[in-house]
């Protein structure tokens, strides 16, 4: 036995959503493992949560880095065909759980400008997000207006408003940002038509020598996507290594 159901109003409309934006992507992987062992006790001696700290480590790591900056962009299609908006600061499109119509769903919440804020005050600002519900966060008022429609009318409607020319680029952030938090899943490459996107996964114990003794360090998988229309491996390696040598700093 099975039932047939139709996806809610919301689900439909982030599913055509993401249709309509990712024809724009080539996705490429990788990942590196993060020693954070330091990390952790700055972390618990500051205060602070753990998506503030990796937010402001990848703005840092890109400003202080030139050739780092295109990771910053989103390739745009229009009728005048394609160009890369490339911003001036970085910001983040993260991913957050949250319920609409007692559903369970995915959002994001706008973190912006994280190279012009400190520490603390980008961890203030993400402390209360995972409490929001969907529709007081800033993307509903986007989406809101499409959840009446149906679902060939909003593919329609987003097509048109993408082929339009715009002098500024309309997303969510520069850059994309998603955290499972703690648990077994290590390894995990979310999709976004932004030139980089974080998969986050758990932490895990490793050997390590020190002083020539064998004591477990907490490591941490940082996972990537990044668009193969605009970048290659190679910066998206040594951008991989800055931020891992940046963490493992602490």
């Amino acid at each position: 036995m099975y039932q047939v159901k139709r996806l809610s109003k919301y689900r439909t409309v982030v599913n055509n959503v993401l249709r309509m934006s990712l024809p724009n992507s080539y996705p490429i992987h990788m990942n590196t493992q993060v020693d954070i062992e330091s990390l952790l006790e700055f972390k618990k001696s500051k205060k602070l949560g753990m998506n503030a700290i990796l937010t402001k480590a990848i703005a840092d790591t890109i400003v202080d880095n030139p050739k780092f900056k295109v990771l910053g962009s989103v390739l745009q299609k229009n009728i005048l065909g394609q160009k890369l908006v490339v911003f001036d600061h970085v910001s983040f499109s993260i991913a957050i759980d949250t319920t609409y119509e007692d559903e369970m769903v995915a959002s994001t919440y706008l973190l912006e400008n994280v190279d012009c804020k400190s520490l603390e005050e980008v961890d203030k600002e993400l402390t209360p997000i995972n409490n929001l519900k969907a529709s007081e966060l800033p993307v509903f008022k986007l989406l809101k207006f499409l959840l009446p429609l149906p679902s060939w009318m909003q593919r329609s409607l987003f097509y048109l408003n993408s082929m339009i020319p715009r002098d500024k680029a309309i997303t969510l952030g520069s850059i994309g940002f998603s955290n499972l938090g703690k648990g077994s899943i290590h390894s995990f490459f979310p999709l976004s038509p932004k030139t980089i996107m974080f998969g986050i996964g758990g932490t895990h114990q490793r050997v390590v020598l020190k002083d020539e003794k064998a004591i477990n360090h907490t490591f941490l998988t940082i996972n990537i996507t990044f668009n193969h229309f605009v970048v290659d491996g190679k910066i998206c390696s040594e951008f991989l290594t800055s931020l891992k040598q940046r963490l493992e700093a602490f």
